[in-house]
């Protein structure tokens, strides 16, 4: 049990920065899935629930906001560690997601190998979210 893959949730929008992140964590030996806008994850949830979300936050259909929003009114998904990464450079959004529950807020401009490291962290850290 304690040499598990640990499974993350990626959801974009954008099909070559999902692309991008899910090869970039399964190299990390992370089991990646995505979706590419709220809607789609909360359908993929109903099969699978992941230990760990990264999410954009401007996205068709359902953002990332109404989806952590939507998440927490879940006993099931309401524990789920919840990342933000985003090209939105604004105090206003950081503060909404922290507010709404998210354990962290990325920018696209962090560099991908300084991103990955905080990711294994904030994995590392929340371990024992679910049962």
């Amino acid at each position: 049990m304690g040499n598990e893959k640990k499974t993350i949730l990626v959801v974009d929008s954008d099909p070559q920065m999902r692309l991008t992140l899910s090869r970039t964590l399964a190299k990390c030996d992370y089991d990646v899935s995505t979706a590419e806008d709220g809607l789609d994850a909360l359908r993929k949830l109903e099969d699978r629930i992941p230990d760990f979300i990264i999410s954009d936050i401007s996205m068709p259909v359902l953002d990332g906001l109404e989806l952590l929003k939507a998440l927490h009114k879940r006993p099931e998904t309401s524990n789920i560690p919840f990342v933000v990464f985003t090209a939105k450079n604004d105090t206003a959004v950081w503060l909404e997601s922290v507010n709404a529950g998210a354990k962290a807020y990325f920018q696209k401009s962090t560099p991908m190998d300084e991103f990955v490291s905080k990711i294994n962290k904030l994995v590392h850290e929340n371990q024992g979210h679910r049962r």
